[in-house]
Order: structure tokens, then C-alpha cells, then sequence
């Protein structure tokens, strides 16, 4: 490839070619667009804490707060719109307490349904 770029067969070469001292007189080198190299992988120290925790290592911290924050914002939503109904609609049911609204934000959240839905209810996501 370098004597064809030499004797002016080719205006460029597509190739894994290495840069020697010989080929840097001859040929004008540009960043490369893609490269394929190659890796060597080498067997590391296994860490037991990433290991038992391989669900949650992926998400930051500060996702879990913004998480939890979100089902208290959404529970506290939830818990207010069920007391402002009862003022319109009256119910003989007890009203819902701040901990079951939690609870049925967390069950949404895990999409595992309510218990307070009817059996005819299909939940469809």
C-alpha cells in the first residue's frame, strides 16, 4: 500500500497500518475516522459490595432521592385528592391514611397493582 501511495496509484489507503519511522518519511498520516483496535482483558480482583449489589450500582444517589421525593409528592397528591373527594362525594368508607397512599405509590411504582382496585378493574400500562 505505501508503494502504490509512492508511485501515485492510489490518493489514499483505508487500512490498520502502523506508524514506523521508515513510513512517516513517505507517507502524510490524518487522524484516523474508525478505529478497530484490539483489548486484552485481564482478570481483576472481584469486589463482593458490587456484586451483591448489581441492581442498584447502575443509578446514581441522587436518582434514588429524586425517586422517593417523587412517591411522597405523588402519595401527598394522592391523600389530598382523596380527602377533597370526600368533601363532593360523601363515602361511608374510612378515609385513606398518608400510609396507604405511600403504599399504593409504591405498589405503582413496582406496577404491581392495588389492592383497593375492583375485581372487574384491568390495569393496562
Amino acid at each position: 500500500m505505501v508503494g502504490a501511495l509512492q508511485s501515485g496509484k492510489a490518493d489514499l489507503t483505508v487500512s490498520e497500518l502502523s506508524i514506523t519511522e521508515e513510513r512517516l518519511k513517505v507517507v502524510t498520516y490524518t487522524q484516523p475516522i474508525y478505529i478497530i483496535s484490539r483489548k486484552l482483558f485481564v482478570a481483576t480482583y472481584e469486589d463482593l459490595a458490587k456484586k451483591m449489589l448489581a441492581y442498584t450500582t447502575p443509578m446514581d444517589t441522587a436518582l434514588y432521592w429524586c425517586i422517593l421525593a417523587n412517591m411522597i409528592g405523588l402519595a401527598a397528591i394522592l391523600f389530598f385528592i382523596e380527602r377533597l373527594q370526600r368533601l363532593y362525594i360523601p363515602m361511608e368508607e374510612k378515609p385513606v391514611s398518608f400510609g396507604v397512599a405511600g403504599w399504593y405509590m409504591l405498589s405503582a411504582l413496582l406496577q404491581q397493582g392495588e389492592d383497593m382496585m375492583g375485581c372487574g378493574t384491568v390495569a393496562v400500562s
